[in-house]
């Protein structure tokens, strides 16, 4: 999103919770989820940036005062990832993967494992089966 329509966002987020509209709400209007509004309205209380300020405000000064580090969300975002995670990702070279999709992986994983574990025991009494029936019973 170019500078110009992000600081727009911003505005609108702003006048619309100056009209005392909910986040859900202003969300939608302006096409966002209720926490990335809700992240921005944060940024701008820390800020001490109001509606009326940032009406008068460039869209620059609006960003610098906002985003004091001059990072923007996706840099911050990634400025977030662990040592160990970003370790792997520069390891394998390929992008990094959300916790999520990890956490998701994981239990896949774990259920292919019980999975083979009872097939591996199914086979295992089956082949006793025929041994047992040899024997001779007291």
């Amino acid at each position: 999103m170019s500078e110009r329509k992000s600081m727009q966002r911003v505005r609108e987020i702003l006048r619309l919770r100056a009209q005392g509209q909910e986040l859900r709400p202003i969300g939608l209007s302006v096409g966002a989820s209720p926490s990335t509004v809700h992240a921005y309205l944060e940024r701008a209380e820390r800020a001490q940036v109001t509606w009326g300020a940032a009406q008068t405000m460039s869209d620059s000064d609006l960003r610098r005062a906002l985003f004091p580090s001059g990072r923007g969300r996706r840099v911050a975002a990634r400025a977030r990832v662990s040592p160990a995670r970003a370790g792997l990702c520069a390891r394998t070279r390929g992008p990094a993967l959300a916790p999520r999709t990890i956490a998701l992986a994981a239990r896949t994983i774990a259920l292919a494992a019980r999975t083979i574990a009872l097939a591996a025991r199914a086979i295992a009494l089956a082949a006793r089966a025929p041994l047992r029936a040899a024997l001779p019973t007291a």
